[in-house]
């Protein structure tokens, strides 16, 4: 991952960033002992909202920005 530019972070995480890098197209993966629920709801940010990424980086997010989130209507994110 190093070579490609990219922080590994780990093994799963390594393999759909590099199929990513590979393709050209994001692939996410989840865990589902951590959502809340089986489903997983694609829905749009509200203003002000946050979101922390895996490398610990907060993020205010924008109105009308795509979230993937769990039953509970949240980000896989620590936020």
């Amino acid at each position: 991952m190093r070579q490609a530019g990219q922080r590994p972070i780990s093994l799963f995480v390594d393999l759909t960033n590099y199929v990513m890098l590979e393709l050209g197209q994001p692939l996410h993966a989840y865990d589902l002992d951590k959502l809340q629920g089986p489903e997983i709801l694609v829905r749009s940010a509200r203003a002000g909202e946050r979101l922390t990424t895996l490398n610990g980086a907060e993020h205010e997010l924008q109105a009308g920005q795509m979230m993937i989130c769990d039953a509970r209507g949240r980000s896989g994110s620590r936020a």
